[in-house]
């Protein structure tokens, strides 16, 4: 969302990333000009883009794509901290809507994001995470995936988060990305399984069912465990 930006805001530059997947997508043998990366600050500032880049796609209602976008934190001191360059041309305080404005407007153009999050980042309160949480639960029905990542320290390894030393909270943000994850799962695998033949399709939505319901019990074991240490 950066290509041919020329402000100090960080605005997209539409004519010239509408001009690059043109001309991406007019070469022979190209079907579809995908992207690993961007942001949901790019995203909102200039939303016409991601617009124009679903019509060169052809994306529709049947034909989504992904695309990866650094959700990282809701906490506005811990953006304001660690990366208040990411949220430009908004400022940290306004992130938490711009993750949501972002997602939605992703969704409307047929763009599935996958969000990663950084749990334990340097400094991180309860109060923090708990901002985190309260983003999850508002994200309930988005169609987007919850990537919780354990912050590690490569400098200095003792500040490493890892699953032995999380908080209470911490886990539960951690549970809560993958309850979304699991609920999702659920909802999108009959779609995604269109070009199987009936008896696989079946099978697998069958078989998707009893994978995602063990893996919430274990999550719901893990929590108990927890809350009673």
């Amino acid at each position: 969302m950066l290509y041919g930006c020329d402000n100090r805001d960080m605005i997209p530059n539409r004519d010239a990333i509408v001009e690059l997947f043109k001309g991406l997508r007019a070469v022979e043998g190209v079907n579809r000009v995908g992207v690993t990366h961007w942001t949901f600050a790019g995203v909102v500032a200039n939303p016409m883009v991601i617009a124009d880049l679903a019509k060169i796609n052809g994306l529709g209602h049947d034909n989504w794509t992904g695309v990866q976008v650094g959700l990282e934190t809701a906490s506005p001191r811990l953006v304001k901290k660690h990366m208040p360059y990411k949220t430009k041309p908004f400022s940290p305080e306004e992130y938490p809507r711009v993750i949501r404005e972002g997602i939605r407007i992703m969704n409307e153009n047929f763009y599935y994001p996958a969000c990663t999050l950084i749990i334990g980042l340097p400094d991180e309160t309860d109060e923090d995470v708990e901002e985190t949480i309260a983003m999850v639960k508002q994200l309930k029905g988005a169609r987007c995936i919850l990537a919780p990542l354990l912050y590690v320290d490569y400098w200095k390894p003792e500040r490493s988060l890892t699953f032995e030393s999380m908080s209470s909270k911490q886990w539960e943000l951690f549970r809560k990305c993958w309850v979304h994850n699991l609920s999702q799962i659920n909802h999108l695998i009959w779609q995604a399984t269109e070009s199987f033949s009936p008896v696989t399709r079946i099978s697998t939505m069958v078989l998707t069912k009893w994978a995602t319901k063990r893996i919430m019990q274990h999550l719901r074991s893990v929590a108990y465990s927890r809350s009673h240490t």
